[in-house]
């Protein structure tokens, strides 16, 4: 059996919340990123990302305090590798933790009913979301948003097909 690629360490409070998506299948959709961005994914065996779930107020702060915006948003993505908008992982450590995920429970709910999407749905987006930004990926121009969405639903296509 090969060794896994990718591991999301869930915050201890956040297991209960989180219940709606298995995180095992969801680590294994994500390792296909390795095949959707190779050049990116080359350098690392394996890697690592932390996955916290937050009430509104903490994630608008922390909204506030890094981007400027005065608002609570569903995910929030803190990359360790980034280096100009690029990312730039070591190539020599066993693990690359690659950063820390954010998200908001009550506003993916919100955003979910808005979206025509169920809770389930909205958070795996969220989730797939926030790992893209960690390695590297943005939307900022239309060219990058088209690609992240893309392969954002490649991989909920993905979880969908190993968790049917």
């Amino acid at each position: 059996m090969a060794s896994k690629k990718l591991e999301i360490d869930v915050d201890s409070d956040s297991v209960v919340s989180l219940c709606a998506l298995d995180v095992e299948k969801l680590e294994k959709c994500l390792e296909y990123v390795w095949n959707y961005l190779p050049s990116t994914m080359e350098k690392m065996e394996r890697c690592r990302f932390s996955l916290s779930l937050v009430d509104k107020d903490y994630i608008k702060n922390v909204n506030g305090k890094y981007r400027g915006f005065d608002d609570p948003t569903d995910v929030l993505s803190f990359p360790l590798w980034e280096e100009e908008g690029v990312f730039v992982p070591p190539n020599h450590l066993p693990v690359v933790e690659l950063g820390d995920v954010l998200v908001c429970p009550e506003v993916v709910r919100e955003n979910a009913g808005n979206n025509g999407n169920s809770y389930e749905e909205e958070l795996l987006l969220v989730v797939i979301h926030g790992f893209l930004h960690l390695v590297g990926l943005d939307h900022r121009e239309e060219k990058e948003k088209e690609f992240m969405w893309s392969l954002q639903n490649k991989l909920i296509d993905k979880y969908k097909k190993i968790t049917s």
